[in-house]
């Protein structure tokens, strides 16, 4: 499989179906362009430690996260059962946070601010951005073979965890609103529903225009030549 991972530090893609030296990571030496070949894990690991240090330090940031999703949560379920109370509304509500959870604290990651520095966070956006443009390029062409090809493709991907993200959190939304509504519409009703929605949101993975895409706006940004043609340049090795 082929993917890549981006931070402000630069961006390595990987190809799991080579063996041994299976990434490249891509960087800047100065303004120039630097690529460095290596195992996928080994260059991970080197792409978060160079980035790490540049982002906010919070001892505690991860309990924040957690706990305001739990808080989210129980709002909701509290909310139901405050205005409408009845079995079927609050485990409904209760069904949408369970299912919403995992995308519920990815959004709280998204919107928190990840890095002291606002170049950093911009160049983070916009390596991300290339990191996209690259895979969706490859998605149609497999190697792209010119520059002007890349160029054209989007920087936003329907197989970012954002766009996942936003899916779940749909679909946690239909199945918990048709739950709460079973005394009303039946239970036959509710299951169609949700199938009919799962069937609907699976092909919309697979759909390049997935309206979650705008989702992706806080964390990525279309790129400069520079940074896509590093990423150009650092993919191509990957196969060489």
């Amino acid at each position: 499989m082929v993917g890549g991972r981006s931070t402000s530090a630069g961006i390595v893609f990987y190809d799991t179906e080579k063996a041994g030296d299976n990434a490249v990571f891509c960087f800047f030496d100065g303004e120039a362009e630097a690529f460095e070949t290596g195992e996928k894990e080994s260059l991970l690991k080197k792409l978060s430690d160079i980035d790490e240090p540049r982002k906010v330090k919070d001892e505690h940031g991860s309990l924040k996260i957690f706990f305001s999703a739990v808080l989210f949560a129980v709002f909701v379920i509290a909310a139901v059962w405050i205005f409408i109370g009845g079995f079927f509304p609050v485990f409904g509500a209760f069904l949408f946070a369970a299912l919403g959870f995992v995308p519920g604290v990815m959004f709280i990651i998204m919107a928190q601010k990840k890095y002291a520095d606002e170049k950093d966070f911009l160049q983070f956006k916009r390596f991300h951005g290339a990191e996209h443009m690259i895979l969706n390029s490859h998605a149609r062409n497999s190697v792209p073979k010119e520059f002007s090809e890349v160029k054209k493709a989007s920087p936003y991907d329907p197989e970012c965890g954002t766009a996942y993200g936003g899916t779940l959190f749909f679909f946690a939304a239909v199945a918990g609103i048709s739950f709460g509504l079973v005394p009303k519409i039946g239970f036959l009703w509710f299951l169609g529903i949700t199938v009919a929605a799962a069937i609907l949101l699976f092909f919309n993975f697979l759909n390049p225009h997935s309206p979650f895409m705008i989702l992706q706006r806080a964390v990525v940004e279309k790129p400069f030549e520079k940074e896509l043609h590093l990423a150009y340049s650092g993919f191509k090795k990957l196969f060489e």
